[in-house]
């Protein structure tokens, strides 16, 4: 279709194409005249052509609601009332295309009436005539069967076309499920013509089983058909979603442990922002970042902004958030190359205080302290305990998460969970998994075709095994 719209004259050059066959050859410049692929506009232009058409022709209304709602791109989807009305508007649409270029080929319909009117443009399809072997493979004669089984299409026909006309008398009627859980519906097309009624089922869900159940009633097939479904390997690869969380663990000790502000907290960055020094027109703006602090225990928040994501810029922002909530005892962090850069300049801080000569009436002090400040926490984490446990935790109860499920074991066949449809997960076998305090498995190492892979349970889809 592109091919048959020309580009103005003025336009062509925008096309250019060079070419030559050799180095030695001079450089030819050749100009595509029509519409060609790959450019965005291409499929505007063709449908726009089309739009043309249909607006130059106004005279013939039926034609112009055509051309401007039944065709998509370059294929035309229309129908009528009966085969005369229908060849008539085949042959008006044909005649006003291939006047501008463009011609119909590939027609067909479920009349014969009309399929023999236009004989010569219906016939589309290629035949390869492939060259008999004797010594026929075991491929083809398993095709040979594949082919012989689709005979029977030839005997089942679905009724697709509701015959209507202009003094029809049409009414849509739909059912449902009157239930909580209604998920099946029908809609049925009632049609009055000449004081005859005819009702056509139009669609539904579950078209197959109303049709069936007009006339059969099996017994016991939703418990047969789900028990098939629970047992089909395909099946359980698409239905991932109502996989069953394993029971969760227990918090860690710094979530649940009454402690000051900040003493345990997680650290992560955010950004990158653009950042104005000062106020104004034609100032520069420059790329910076945002250090979270996080509390473990009371989820606080504090914010320092760094120039980069070097380590010095992150001890400088460490040194600014102990000036103000005080040290941390425990800091969590993922590995970026600046905490681990981070932390082990601290550790070289750290061991070089320790090698240094201490005075032992202030290291008596510090530890007397330390000691009397201990026995105090104590007495608070004893009462935090018994309240945390006993009464906090009798106020939500949960309604997730009560049972404990079957934890996977070694040699289980699992999908990995990633982006993308179930159908694309890769496959992989449990080499070793990792059981909690409680004994419960929440992390496995998996290993699929190319590598070893280190996963939580609830990024694994465990696939059924049956005896055959």
């Amino acid at each position: 279709m592109y091919r048959q719209i020309l580009v103005a004259d003025e336009d062509q050059k925008y096309q250019q194409i060079l070419w030559r066959n050799n180095s030695n050859e001079n450089i030819r410049t050749y100009k595509l005249k029509t519409v060609t692929y790959g450019l965005a506009s291409a499929s505007f232009l063709a449908t726009r052509c089309i739009k043309q058409i249909a607006l130059d022709d106004k005279d013939n209304p039926n034609l112009s609601r055509v051309l401007q709602e039944d065709i998509y791109m370059d294929d035309l989807l229309s129908g009528a009332d009966t085969p005369t009305n229908a060849i008539s508007i085949c042959k008006d649409i044909a005649h006003v295309l291939s006047t501008r270029g463009f011609h119909l080929r590939k027609l067909n319909s479920n009349s014969t009436e009309f399929l023999a009117q236009f004989s010569e443009h219906s016939s589309h399809d290629t035949r390869v005539e492939f060259s008999k072997d004797s010594n026929e493979s075991s491929k083809r004669i398993d095709w040979l069967k594949f082919q012989k089984a689709f005979n029977a299409i030839n005997y089942l026909t679905v009724p697709r076309w509701v015959i209507l006309t202009a003094d029809n008398t049409v009414e849509l009627h739909g059912f449902a499920v009157s239930s909580s859980l209604a998920y099946a519906a029908a809609i049925y097309c009632r049609q009055k013509q000449n004081g005859k009624i005819k009702v056509q089922l139009l669609v539904s869900k579950t078209k197959l089983r109303q049709t069936l159940r007009q006339s059969h009633w099996i017994v016991g097939s939703r418990k047969l058909i789900n028990k098939c479904i629970r047992k089909c390997l395909k099946c359980n690869k698409f239905k991932t979603s109502t996989t069953t969380p394993q029971l969760m663990g227990n918090l860690p000790k710094h979530r649940v442990t009454l402690d000051r502000p900040f003493f345990s907290c997680g650290i992560d960055y955010a950004g990158p922002v653009l950042i104005k020094c000062n106020k104004g027109r034609g100032t520069k703006s420059t790329k910076g970042y945002i250090d979270l602090f996080v509390c473990l225990a009371t989820k606080a928040v504090h914010i320092e902004a760094v120039g980069d994501l070097t380590t010095d810029s992150f001890i400088a922002a460490l040194r600014r958030f102990s000036a103000r909530r005080g040290a941390p005892r425990h800091i969590y962090s993922d590995n970026g190359t600046n905490f681990v850069g981070a932390r082990r300049k601290l550790d070289e801080i750290r061991k070089l205080w320790l090698s240094l000569p201490t005075n032992e009436a202030i290291s008596y002090y510090l530890s007397k302290s330390s000691i009397d400040w201990e026995l105090l926490q104590n007495i608070k984490r004893g009462f935090w305990k018994k309240w945390s446990s006993e009464f906090i935790s009798s106020l939500q109860p949960r309604k997730q998460w009560q049972d404990a499920q079957p934890s996977l074991k070694e040699d289980d066949i699992v999908l990995i969970k990633e982006e993308g449809p179930p159908g694309t997960w890769p496959m992989a076998r449990v080499l070793q998994v990792h059981p909690g305090n409680d004994g419960l498995v929440r992390v496995a190492i998996v290993k699929t075709q190319n590598s070893v892979l280190k996963r939580p349970v609830h990024k694994l889809h465990k696939l059924p095994i049956y005896p055959n």
